[in-house]
């Protein structure tokens, strides 16, 4: 069986995150599977880059995050933003 799933977007608050504002320790080896399947996880939430930081190390993840009300895409690899005005 093939894995057609290329990308997986998680919104965090309301969705990824549990009542405490963390990251279960199933999600986390679920995202961790997932990577080491070759499919790319985002992060997009309404929240400012800096405010996310947190999950990011907490997933070990230099992804590709959608922020700001995803009016903003950060590319944490190469260090570069695309954005746009809604």
């Amino acid at each position: 069986m093939t894995n057609d799933v290329k990308l997986i977007a998680l919104d965090l608050d309301g969705t990824l995150l549990n009542s405490a504002k963390e990251i279960s320790a199933p999600n986390i080896e679920a995202i961790q599977k997932a990577r080491q399947n070759g499919v790319e996880v985002v992060l997009t939430t309404g929240r400012p880059l800096a405010a996310i930081q947190p999950f990011l190390k907490t997933l070990k993840m230099q992804p590709v995050t959608a922020c700001t009300m995803s009016s903003c895409v950060f590319h944490q690899a190469t260090w570069q933003w695309h954005i746009s005005c809604l």
